[in-house]
């Protein structure tokens, strides 16, 4: 039935945020599966902000409160994408992940939901019908939060490809500029030359300034929040 209505279809399912401001974790607030998650997190990106969104994983009225949980997790403040998990467990300690009523709650969440629920064998309804499918809460993680190190690589590239960037196009300014000087039409102008190469070298400075500070900006923001936190 949630098939025929398309709760599984690949084009509803919505991308989640690169860089989430805060992150809410539904599932239980006593279970292993939390404290390695919140662990994982704060070690790969410290300025993640994390909320726990406490229910029950298992037993009777589990699947009321996660259902409760996704249809009112978008009121807390700049919440921008869920993880809703539990560890592993038998067949029957994660059948509330089954329920239509669950399902029904992460098709209709405002916000994009990653599902990780048991160990990499075990596939639920949830799961199908959530954005982002996780084979276990801990891999979980690493889909929705970046790496602090990996990004600073990124920025690393970056800055590299940008410097080569300017560099090969001031190359190219200085060598017109220096097959306009040879004409001799400018031979009686040096002045007007030299005042352009001033200002060419002048520019090219100027750009790498701001090429380099354009990129560390970032790179501190990152550093600070981590040194904060």
């Amino acid at each position: 039935k949630l098939a025929a209505e398309g709760l599984f279809d690949e084009s509803r399912k919505r991308p989640l945020p690169a860089i989430p401001k805060r992150i809410a974790l539904v599932t239980s607030p006593t279970g292993a599966a939390v404290r390695d998650m919140i662990q994982v997190i704060t070690r790969r990106w410290p300025a993640a902000r994390i909320v726990v969104v406490p229910v029950r994983v298992q037993g009777e009225g589990a699947a009321a409160e996660i259902a409760q949980a996704l249809r009112r997790v978008h009121l807390i403040p700049d919440v921008d994408v869920v993880i809703a998990c539990r560890g592993g467990g038998s067949l029957e300690d994660l059948c509330c992940f089954n329920e239509e009523v669950v399902a029904r709650a992460v098709a209709a969440c405002k916000i994009p939901v990653s599902s990780a629920v048991g160990h990499e064998i075990d596939v639920s309804i949830a799961d199908l019908v959530a954005d982002r499918r996780s084979l276990s809460p801990s891999e979980s993680v690493d889909r929705v939060v970046p790496s602090v190190d990996e990004v600073s690589h990124r920025l690393t590239l970056l800055a590299f490809s940008l410097n080569q960037v300017l560099a090969s196009r001031i190359d190219r300014a200085r060598l017109r500029l220096n097959n306009w000087e040879s004409r001799s039409v400018f031979q009686r102008h040096m002045s007007m030359v030299d005042d352009s190469r001033q200002l060419c070298d002048e520019l090219a400075d100027r750009m790498q300034r701001a090429a380099r500070l354009l990129l560390d900006q970032p790179r501190h923001r990152v550093a600070a929040m981590a040194a904060t936190l």
